[in-house]
């Protein structure tokens, strides 16, 4: 992320915060930006939080709550480890402790934890939240296998063997769904293209495992 682009992101933070009521501003956007610009991270980075944001100003009219999807973007990568299968549950829990007491409070901490992506019914602002989590799976391709790279480079720890393992059943997952998003926007934008991507990643994947 460029420093003018560091900028505006802060200064979004900052609108936002103030129109959110949002107390010691200044103190969680150093959260936010310490945790997001750690060395580990290549995909769940602040540029990732700058894509939702824009997926979100991008969404058609909707009755859900902008606000809350909108702290919960901010938020619901701010603890990423790999290593770890609790990071969404920890994200919520530092949010929680962080605006304790705010009116968003403990709707935006459900709403973090429905990005584990887990198939439920949630409500809208639910559904909304997770397609623009994984709007990525429907970019061109260049940006996708940039993304996929970006995974690979967190998980530099696992073997090769392992990590075409793992992800090649997180890739099936996600194909034997009756549909990739939740919401009908997000079908009718990207439901054929991220099936061309995770089809297209998984034929590499086990590519690579014939290698091996």
């Amino acid at each position: 992320m460029t420093p003018t682009q560091l900028d505006n992101l802060k200064q979004r933070w900052t609108r936002f915060s103030q129109r959110a009521l949002l107390p010691c501003h200044e103190r969680l956007w150093s959260a936010i930006e310490s945790l997001h610009t750690e060395a580990s991270r290549h995909y769940h980075t602040l540029e990732h939080v700058a894509d939702c944001l824009a997926r979100l100003d991008a969404w058609p009219q909707t009755r859900a709550n902008r606000q809350l999807i909108e702290i919960a973007i901010w938020f619901h990568d701010i603890i990423y480890d790999p290593r770890r299968a609790d990071n969404e549950e920890s994200s919520a829990a530092l949010l929680t402790s962080l605006i304790r007491g705010h009116h968003l409070a403990t709707d935006a901490k459900a709403l973090i934890l429905c990005t584990r992506h887990k198939e439920t019914k949630g409500m809208e602002a639910e559904t909304i939240l997770c397609d623009i989590d994984i709007g990525i799976l429907g970019a061109d391709a260049p940006t996708y296998d940039q993304y996929a790279q970006g995974i690979r480079r967190e998980y530099h720890f696992v073997s090769e063997e392992e990590y075409c393992e793992g992800r090649s059943r997180v890739l099936e997952n996600f194909l034997r769904r009756d549909s990739m998003y939740q919401t009908a926007h997000y079908r009718a934008l990207y439901e054929e293209t991220s099936r061309e991507n995770l089809q297209r990643e998984l034929q590499q994947l086990q590519g690579s495992l014939a290698k091996l």
